[in-house]
């Protein structure tokens, strides 16, 4: 009884974490910190097929 109770303490304290995490997630997304990998590749290829770096 003690371990399934020390189990369920456990996965309410990774659901906070991972409560907390999804909210950061999503906060900067909608600032625009995260980066598309699909538009930093075409970038790179424009810079090389111009000759900018």
């Amino acid at each position: 009884m003690a371990l399934r109770k020390r189990i369920l303490v456990n996965l309410r304290v990774m659901q906070h974490h991972l409560t907390e995490l999804e909210q950061l997630l999503i906060l900067k997304g909608l600032n625009g910190e995260l980066v598309n990998p699909k538009s930093t590749k075409t970038v790179a290829r424009d810079n090389e097929s111009t000759g900018n770096q």
